[in-house]
């Protein structure tokens, strides 16, 4: 993708700072809580190819999610996630869509097994893939009709 212009990146952070907004309240379907926020980390990696933007862009989300004083893990992974991300979407080959699910997959599966291994094994792991799945082939959706008409 190409470098994104100052609307494009306002555009970006508003984005993320929607859906972390949705996810800090609490947003859920089918009773279980999408984490809507590694979707945009995920689906980000391909299009923001600046890091400093894109990890000021995943401190934002961070930021909205925790909203506390004091050091928080969740934080540190999410950043982890995000730096892992932004490096796989420069060397994945395959189409941007797939490299986003995949990282959206990996990424459940390591919050899963930092913060609630015993949970791993049950319907709820596999509804909240799912779930955020489909939240990233929209946020997908949005970003890629967003650099489209910026070109």
């Amino acid at each position: 993708m190409k470098v994104p212009t100052a609307l494009t990146f306002l555009a970006a952070a508003c984005v993320f700072a929607a859906f972390a907004v949705l996810q800090a309240n609490g947003f859920s379907l089918l009773g279980v809580k999408p984490n809507m926020v590694l979707a945009a980390i995920a689906v980000s990696a391909f299009f923001i190819e600046n890091i400093w933007l894109y990890l000021l862009l995943v401190g934002i989300a961070g930021f909205i999610l925790k909203f506390a004083p004091g050091f928080h893990p969740e934080f540190l992974l999410l950043y982890a996630i995000g730096a892992l991300a932004h490096l796989l979407g420069k060397y994945l080959p395959w189409h941007a869509l797939i490299g986003s699910l995949l990282i959206i997959i990996f990424g459940t599966l390591l919050f899963y097994s930092a913060f609630g291994a015993h949970l791993i094994m049950s319907a709820v792991f596999m509804k909240e893939i799912v779930l955020t799945m489909a939240v990233g082939v929209i946020i997908f959706a949005l970003f890629l009709n967003l650099w489209d008409n910026t070109k």
